[in-house]
């Protein structure tokens, strides 16, 4: 958010009068609900909250829909002044989930997997919020987190672990909600 007044970031989240659901968009195609501000979990017979789960269009706070070229990156992001969303795709190079994982030897197996979710990685199966239907997905089983980084399929990249493999450049839809990890910049 380097830059961002509280105003023009207001035209991208608006929280109904209740302060439970926040809403992401300013008219795009990717302005659905992205679901309730503290998504919660029943997990061994407790109720716990697990956080935001933002679009593509919020992550970026807007700058993500002029995005054009594959590769691209957003040129601004929820993240606070100083970090930025991580790069995505294959590049091993600074500021990528590629690199992050490659740092740590991570690969993609079980393993692998393992390991991004232990300290000091700490990685969550935080599951998905698909737009379409309105739910949370896959809570426990997969996590998924959002680069800044422009698919020219129409998606963008993102930072995908399953109990078993891991993906640093898998494409997701716009639309769909998931939580977001800061590098610094």
């Amino acid at each position: 958010m380097a830059g961002t007044t509280l105003s023009t970031l207001a035209n991208y989240l608006d929280t109904d009068a209740t302060h439970e659901h926040t809403y992401f968009g300013n008219g795009s195609n990717y302005s659905q609900t992205v679901g309730n501000t503290y998504q919660t979990t029943t997990y061994d017979g407790e109720t716990q909250k697990i956080g935001t789960y933002y679009n593509f269009q919020a992550a970026t706070i807007g700058t993500g829909a002029a995005l054009t070229d594959d590769g691209e990156q957003a040129p601004d992001s929820f993240c606070p002044a100083g970090w930025q969303l991580p790069i995505g795709n294959t590049q091993n190079v600074d500021k990528a989930f590629q690199k992050l994982l490659n740092s740590y030897s991570i690969s993609n197996n079980s393993e692998g997997s393992a390991a991004a979710r232990k300290y000091p990685l700490s990685y969550l199966l935080s599951g998905s919020y698909y737009w379409g239907s309105g739910r949370l997905y896959d809570l426990g089983s997969s996590g998924n987190w959002w680069s800044g980084t422009f698919e020219e399929e129409g998606g963008a990249y993102g930072l995908d672990i399953y109990e078993d493999e891991i993906y640093a450049d898998d494409n997701r839809s716009m639309g769909n909600g998931f939580p977001l990890r800061c590098v610094s910049t």
